[in-house]
This record gives C-alpha cells, structure tokens and sequence, in this order.
C-alpha cells in the first residue's frame, strides 16, 4: 500500500509541473513568430497588400500581406485557446460586418496568463472579427482602408494590472 501511495504522489507532481510547464508567457510576437518587449505596424493602403514593421530587435522593415505571420492575427488566434484571459474594446460592433464609424476611436486587445500578457492598441474597424463565437482568423475588410496602425506591448503579469 505504501508504494501504491508514493506513485500517486509522484503521478499527481508530474502532472502539477506538466500544468505548470504549460502555461508559457504571452508576448508580442514579430512575423516570425518570435516574442518581442514591442512592435508597431503601419498598414500601408490596402491596395499595397503590405505593412510596415519595427520592434525593439528589427529595424523598419516592409512585408507582405499575410495572415499565417501578421502579427495581430497570431495575437487573436491566441484569443480562442483555452489558457487565456482577455478583454477587447472597440468602437464597432465586431459581430457585424458594415462599419458605423468614420472617424479613429480607441480599440484594443488585453491578453494576458498567470506569467505575462500583451496590449494591443490598433485603429482597424472590426477587428478582431468575431465569427461563430470564435476569432476570426480573416481580415475584416476594412483592413488598410485609411493605412491604420498596430502597437503591441509586452509586460508580466503584475505590470498589466496597471492598465486594467
């Protein structure tokens, strides 16, 4: 009986460092899917299909148009997994595909776990787009229409309280 107990404990401590362990940070990430302290991204006009790039390890750089490596759509695909908390703000109905507004307001994206988190304060109507009570990984259409722009800042857990 002794042993059936000491294989309990040992299963029930691997399985408290194999949660633990699971539990990464969540950062910025750059286009190559490396965490970064910051980005910011200017969209140039959409029919450009690209945007513009920096972090505290890249200098100003042009990319294409992708959504597997944009930047803020890794950020929202991170919003449908499990190990997430996060509040989003924006001035359009993300549910709803027509635009009500015509000038720039506040939007944004507060992810964040146990360890770290990320804020994202961008200009693009409708975005993240909310589909099938799921995050959209589409562009909402109103992407780069007026070359909007993203800012990504990382930060623990204790430092985001701050801003919340």
């Amino acid at each position: 009986m002794n042993i059936i107990k000491q294989l309990l404990l040992i299963a029930i401590f691997i399985i408290f460092l194999s949660i633990t362990e699971c539990q990464t940070n969540k950062n910025c990430v750059d286009p190559d899917g490396n965490s970064v302290d910051w980005y910011m991204i200017h969209l140039l006009q959409a029919k450009f299909k690209s945007y513009s790039y920096t972090d505290d390890n890249h200098k100003l750089k042009i990319y294409d148009m992708n959504k597997i490596n944009f930047p803020p759509m890794v950020s929202v695909q991170d919003l449908n997994t499990f190990d997430n908390n996060f509040a989003i703000w924006n001035d359009d109905n993300i549910r709803d595909s027509s635009s009500y507004s015509s000038q720039a307001h506040s939007k944004g994206i507060i992810s964040f776990n146990s360890k770290s988190g990320y804020i994202i304060s961008h200009s693009v109507p409708k975005f993240p787009f909310l589909k099938d009570e799921k995050f959209s990984n589409d562009f909402p259409s109103t992407l780069g229409a007026y070359a909007q722009t993203f800012m990504c800042i990382s930060m623990d857990v204790k430092n985001l309280g701050i801003y919340m």
